[in-house]
């Protein structure tokens, strides 16, 4: 055997032998969740129960999770002669991981006739990461395997430890905390890819239709290989937090800091201190980045933001050093997770043609080619869906959405630049404008990041999460010019850096950085007589727009001063996840069924009719009053947020 083939084999040994945990013990996340007693507590944070679950095990199980999802791509990307550091292959294992593990997934599933659930799915992953290493043996070649370095062993052994810090520091929120509506909708939207092979709802879905469309969809698939691993629960849906953060998100910021500099050393200290920032951002995108007046949820935006700046970081990594396949490839996945893509995509062609000097013309050929070319893909897929059979993807995150918010603008609500330069770190934004000290590719990066944070920065109705890639690409801009701009003061740079983000984790957190939980018993209340949820039926959904009449939705005047409101999609959940013991006050049955003695019938659409059985409930519902556990810093009122001022 060659030293080649003996290293793909070792590689496997050593992913296998990783992911033991995530096989043998999937429901040690299921189990965390249950532990509601200790989430109602006066501190979550701080409770010693079940200790070892919560501390140890949990935190190894699902950092086991990620290397078991993340390793076919690791396999594959290691003898691919194609990355020069370890930053470089986390991020493309992550683009290959998230397309083939996909792939053979939904295949699998078609061809056995149903979800692979827990142990099942982990065996599967398992079996296509030795199946890649197979394939990586066949072809392993000297040139082309990738050598580790020990600032390699830095990005590896901190990308492990910000993971684990993140899932612990952030517990209560991953766990327990109830879904909001945003949160549940990338939820189900996740767990409807166990039934169907693409996350586009049918039509009688109701407003569930409306998302994902094609430039929303991606983050869908890798978030639902965790609800087939670990359960249909809340921590499914936000554990891809932290693999879109630690294999994309954070190698991808140290790949273009690292871009372009030839031989010269890479600074090991980003290595490190890039995870106080990304802590900050975490803190930000968990607790404030919502439309819901109570608390924001990491299923979503924050695990579609952190992905879609993933993909742009590879993209504008893949541009600076001229890797053409890559571009094309990471221009699509860009694409195709949010809409804030497009405007990325879009900002970069326009820096680049303004500072890369000598231009790049080739390369800015095949960047707008590859963007241009999936303008004309999402234009003509809801026909080409049509046509096979397939229900159509949604538009509220259309392209010709984003261009109507720009006819309304505001130019006074100067309080905006908080969201660019405090979730960062505070330094880093400091940095960019600093142009006369920075490189072609620096200034490039920094004319993207103020012109995105301009981009929203006038519209007139926006949301914080608007602001993420304003948030995060400082970073690059402030490492890139970190080694050489403060040689005499090297010594403080990592003191200087943690105090600035611990400066700004403090303003970031809110008063009340407790768990929200009022919707779960809620949702306990409810009783669904008419079946279909387990399955993803699509009509299930549309009659859980019912409960409005109840109660009001999250976005309505009276919330959260008169009355209590959320998201109906979110008591649904609740409503079939709930475990007993359970009482109804609010009853879904049919409108042809004879009403329950007592009911009071609230509503009828569709066949289906609700009832309220228990007035006192009702009430009782109404008058709740959560704490709001979004930072005052970053509170945007709702007419910003529904409508534009």
């Amino acid at each position: 055997m060659t030293a080649e083939r003996r290293s793909v084999l070792l590689l496997v040994t050593v992913l296998a032998v990783l992911a033991i945990p995530a096989l043998v013990d999937p429901g040690a996340v299921a189990r965390g969740g249950a532990l509601l007693d200790l989430a109602a507590s006066a501190h979550p944070w701080l409770g010693t129960g079940s200790a070892f679950l919560r501390f140890i095990w949990l935190p190894i199980v699902a950092t086991s999770a990620l290397v078991l999802t993340l390793a076919p791509g690791l396999v594959l990307v290691f003898v691919s002669g194609v990355v020069r550091s370890a930053a470089e292959w986390l991020l493309l294992s992550l683009a290959v991981s998230v397309v083939l593990l996909s792939l053979v997934t939904e295949s699998t599933e078609l061809i056995a006739g149903g979800p692979l659930r827990g142990s099942a799915f982990g065996a599967l992953a398992l079996a296509t990461t030795v199946v890649c290493g197979i394939v990586a043996a066949a072809f392993a070649r000297p040139d082309r395997i990738l050598r580790f370095s020990r600032t390699d062993a830095h990005t590896l052994a901190a990308a492990a430890a910000g993971s684990l810090i993140t899932l612990v520091a952030f517990e209560p929120k991953f766990l327990w905390e109830t879904f909001n509506g945003d949160g549940a909708h990338a939820y189900e939207s996740a767990r409807l890819l166990l039934h169907q092979a693409l996350p586009f709802w049918a039509p009688d879905a109701g407003g569930m239709s409306n998302y994902p469309g094609v430039t929303s969809f991606l983050a869908s698939y890798p978030t639902a290989w965790f609800v087939r691993l670990f359960g249909e629960n809340e921590a499914s849906a936000r554990i891809p937090y932290l693999l879109f953060v630690s294999a994309g998100l954070y190698p991808g910021l140290l790949a273009l800091i690292d871009a372009g500099r030839g031989e010269e050393p890479a600074d090991v200290r980003a290595r490190w201190l890039l995870w106080p920032a990304l802590l900050v951002f975490t803190a930000v995108m968990g607790f404030s980045a919502t439309y819901n007046p109570y608390h924001a949820d990491l299923a979503l935006p924050a695990t579609q933001d952190a992905l879609v700046i993933a993909w742009f970081l590879g993209f504008a990594w893949a541009f600076v050093t001229e890797r053409r396949v890559w571009i094309c490839a990471f221009a699509a996945l860009t694409f195709a997770t949010s809409p804030a893509g497009q405007v990325l995509l879009g900002l970069w062609l326009v820096a680049a043609v303004l500072f890369q000097r000598p231009l790049p013309v080739r390369t800015l050929v095949v960047a707008a080619g590859s963007i241009v070319l999936w303008f004309v893909i999402a234009k003509l897929s809801p026909a080409m869906l049509t046509a096979l059979g397939q229900n159509v993807p949604g538009s509220e995150h259309s392209t010709g959405s984003l261009a109507k918010r720009l006819l309304k603008v505001q130019w006074r609500q100067w309080r905006r630049i908080v969201y660019f330069v405090v979730p960062g770190g505070i330094l880093p934004a400091l940095a960019v404008p600093m142009l006369w000290r920075q490189d072609r590719t620096t200034r490039t990066i920094a004319a993207v990041a103020s012109a995105q944070f301009a981009f929203f920065y006038f519209q007139s109705r926006v949301s914080l999460h608007y602001f993420a890639p304003a948030m995060v690409l400082p970073l690059a801009v402030f490492w890139r010019m970190a080694p050489t701009q403060w040689p005499g003061r090297g010594k403080w740079l990592p003191v200087t850096v943690t105090a600035a983000a611990l400066l700004a984790m403090l303003v970031s957190l809110p008063r009340n950085p407790g768990p929200q939980l009022a919707a779960r018993p809620v949702g306990a209340e409810i009783e669904d007589r008419l079946g279909g949820y387990d399955e993803s039926a699509s009509g299930t959904f549309r009659r859980s727009e019912l409960l409005s009449s109840i109660l009001p939705r999250d976005a309505h005047s009276s919330v959260p001063d008169s009355s209590y409101g959320g998201s109906p999609l979110s008591w649904f959940y609740y409503a079939h996840r709930t475990p007993p013991p359970r009482t109804t006050a609010y009853l879904f049955d049919s409108d042809t069924a004879p009403a329950p003695a007592g009911a009071r019938l609230v509503e009828h659409a569709n066949g289906v009719a609700l009832y309220v059985t228990d007035e006192a409930a009702l009430e009782r519902d109404r008058a709740r009053r959560p704490p709001v556990s979004i930072a005052r810093i970053y509170f945007i009122e709702k007419q910003t947020l529904f409508r534009g001022n």
